[in-house]
């Protein structure tokens, strides 16, 4: 029979020794204290090691959640980048907009003018004017007719026939230097009548602005 004998615990170091002249007893008086004492490493180890598992998930979760704030102020940043470039961009194209309104008006008053101007190079057109417009007041008693002196002359002569056929009688004509050449102010006691150049281009413009404003509703 083997002088050693080897235990079944966990501890590899532990051995008991039985020699041939000592008591059967006397081998294992210190047994108790090295279980105890291997329980103790044991259960230390087991602490250690869910110490080390408890002290690992809590560094990852304030980890995962340091990365998520991270992540969230980053987003944030880059979210408010993005509405300020969205928002700067809307602002310069609705000042691009209004530019471009503001020239299109300027350059169709600039044609407006031009082609009212050629309009005028024609005798005929103040005297259409004219019978355009005494059109709307006929059964006023008194009308006054106001053009350029270039104007007055030649439209009293040209214009007799005109307003006999209409059956007007009592109107008057009167030189005015503020108006433009090929326009005319009438005026009677049933309302006024003003086709002055600046008046058809002032229309022409408002006409379209009006035209751009209905754009920018819709």
């Amino acid at each position: 029979m083997s002088d050693v004998i080897k235990l079944n615990i966990k501890s590899k170091n532990l051995r008991a020794v039985i020699a041939d002249s000592v008591d059967n007893n006397d081998g294992f008086t210190e047994l108790p204290e090295v279980i105890e004492r291997e329980k103790q490493e044991h259960a230390h180890k087991i602490e250690l090691e869910n110490e080390y598992k408890k002290g690992f998930e809590e560094g990852k979760i304030d980890a995962t959640e340091h990365l998520k704030k991270i992540h969230s102020e980053d987003l944030l940043k880059q979210s408010q980048n993005f509405y300020s470039i969205i928002s700067t961009f809307e602002e310069k194209l609705k000042i691009f907009e209004n530019d471009f309104h503001s020239l299109v008006i300027n350059v169709a008053e600039k044609i407006a003018a031009k082609i009212v101007e050629k309009e005028i190079e024609h005798k005929s057109t103040l005297e259409q004017i004219l019978e355009k417009n005494l059109r709307k007041i006929i059964g006023a008693n008194d009308i006054v007719i106001k053009l350029n002196p270039e104007d007055n002359s030649r439209i009293q002569k040209s214009s007799k026939e005109y307003l006999t056929s209409s059956g007007i009688t009592k109107i008057r004509f009167e030189a005015n230097e503020n108006i433009q050449i090929g326009g005319c102010l009438i005026e009677s006691e049933i309302g006024n009548l003003d086709a002055r150049i600046e008046t058809q281009i002032n229309e022409i413009i408002k006409a379209l602005e009006n035209h751009f404003n209905s754009i920018e509703i819709e």
